[in-house]
């Protein structure tokens, strides 16, 4: 992706790249309406779900079979 192949880098590693392309700017734009201490508690609050860890470790587990299926 730093040399400009966006569609390269997506078949490498997909979770990666909507990880750079959605969740990074949703993040930043979260911080900017909440401000600092807001954020930083819904942050926590979030990580604590058990439903985070549910949907973060089936999203690797997706990437992995999609990788490993694609024979990268």
């Amino acid at each position: 992706m730093l040399r400009g192949d966006v569609c390269g880098a997506f078949a490498m590693q997909p979770l990666s790249m909507v990880f750079v392309c959605v969740i990074v700017p949703g993040l930043l734009a979260a911080r900017a309406a909440l401000g600092k201490a807001r954020f930083g508690n819904a942050i926590a609050c979030v990580i604590r779900s058990p439903i985070f860890w549910v949907v973060a470790i089936a999203a690797e587990v997706t990437n992995w079979a999609y990788v490993a299926m694609r024979g990268n």
